[in-house]
C-alpha cells in the first residue's frame, strides 16, 4: 500500500476504513515508507519460519505446464486439474498443478 494515491474523496474515505479495519493509528501513512525500508532479509525470514509451514505449502501453477513440468517433480507429488477444477492425471496444456511436499 505504499503506492497509496488518495486522488477523491472515495480513495480518502478507502484508506480510512483499511485503517480501521485493521486498527492502525490514524498516522500509519506517515512514515510507512520508511519502516518498510527498515525491513531486513533476515527479519522477513524470521517471519517466515514463525508462520509458515514447508510441509504444507503448495505451489500453484496456471497455463501451459509442459515447460516446466519436469522441474516441478523435484519438489514433490504433482496433481494436476483442469480449469473447471476437476483432477486430470493425464492433463497437459492449459492445466493447474498443485504440488504438495
Amino acid at each position: 500500500m505504499i503506492g497509496l494515491r488518495i486522488d477523491g474523496h472515495a480513495k480518502g474515505l478507502e484508506a480510512y476504513a483499511l485503517l480501521w479495519h485493521y486498527g492502525l493509528p490514524r498516522n500509519y501513512w506517515q512514515g510507512a515508507r520508511e519502516r518498510l525500508a527498515n525491513v531486513t532479509p533476515e527479519r522477513i525470514q524470521m517471519i517466515a519460519n514463525k508462520y509458515l509451514a514447508p510441509e504444507r505449502l503448495q505451489i500453484v501453477i496456471a497455463g501451459d505446464v509442459s515447460p516446466i513440468a519436469k522441474d516441478m517433480e523435484a519438489y514433490g507429488k504433482v496433481v494436476i486439474y483442469d480449469t473447471e477444477g476437476q483432477r486430470r492425471p493425464n492433463a497437459r496444456n492449459r492445466a493447474h498443478r498443485r504440488l504438495w511436499r
